[in-house]
């Protein structure tokens, strides 16, 4: 059973690495005080109800000499309830500095939670439910793919790696 669980695990981040540089990433919010937040339009489902689900992958901002947030980026996989304003996070995978991802434990029966006012998850709701259509998330302009997020995530993951190297040697470790 163990095994199964096992294989199955690793072909699911082997399809979600895979994913993230075949996807359509949009560049979609810049926080100087969180990171860059990007979607992935191919993946955004109209799933009825007013209901939305897709993928974001979001880069947290790496500041020189500062603690950072533990890893070079995440992956995760949103659900949006235009009409009920909840949201719900269906998997999340957090890749560290060296590229290795991390799948995290998301119960999904307790995952179901009103969407907090200038939160991220009420941008998205926002961003998606009041603000964008369809044709408006195709408009944003050049998307992010295959090479240019494989170098994106690379330069992500090397600034995190040179970062916590430089938090260390300050704190003397």
């Amino acid at each position: 059973m163990h095994v199964k669980r096992l294989i199955l695990t690793a072909s699911t981040l082997c399809l979600i690495s895979a994913s993230a540089l075949a996807a359509d990433w949009q560049a979609t919010y810049y926080g100087t005080a969180k990171g860059t937040y990007f979607l992935d339009t191919d993946s955004l489902v109209d799933a009825g109800g007013g209901f939305k689900k897709f993928w974001v992958l979001f880069g947290p901002r790496v500041q020189s000499g500062t603690p950072g947030e533990g890893y070079a980026y995440a992956k995760h996989l949103v659900g949006i309830n235009c009409k009920s304003r909840e949201a719900t996070r269906y998997e999340s995978i957090y890749t560290d500095e060296n590229g290795a991802d991390h799948p995290a434990e998301v119960k999904l029966e307790r995952n179901v939670y009103a969407i907090v006012p200038d939160s991220e998850d009420d941008f998205w709701w926002i961003y998606l439910c009041k603000s964008h259509t369809a044709k408006d998330l195709e408009a944003l302009g050049t998307p992010i793919t295959g090479s240019n997020m494989k170098a994106w995530l690379a330069d992500q993951t090397r600034f995190t790696r040179e970062n916590s190297a430089l938090v260390n040697r300050i704190k003397g470790q």
